[in-house]
């Protein structure tokens, strides 16, 4: 079985709990993504708008991250977690009305 897959923050998160977390002020170091994207990870992402919004959306639908959190990620974090994404992603289908011309 596969494993999740982890992303080391280069540049750590430092944000506000919300009170289902508890509270309080949380450091977040690294993400853990679970090894496989499901379709319910992949809905979130169509709640979204734009290419940064959907990655953004997914991240919080696979880590269960709140909004406050993933919005203090670095862009390098970003990056790298997008790069963590692509092969997984590669073989999904689209998500919501693409635009062609």
């Amino acid at each position: 079985m596969s494993e999740e897959i982890v992303i080391q923050l280069k540049h750590p998160v430092t944000y506000t709990a919300d009170k289902f977390e508890g509270g309080g002020e949380r450091t977040l170091e690294e993400l853990r993504l679970p090894p496989r994207i499901k379709a319910k990870h992949l809905r979130a992402m169509d709640q979204a708008k734009g290419e940064i919004g959907k990655v953004l959306a997914l991240v919080m639908a696979m880590t269960g991250l709140p909004q406050a959190a993933v919005d203090e990620l670095d862009s390098a974090d970003v990056e790298a977690v997008t790069e963590a994404l692509a092969g997984p992603l590669s073989g999904s289908p689209g998500t919501g009305p693409t635009s062609s011309g």
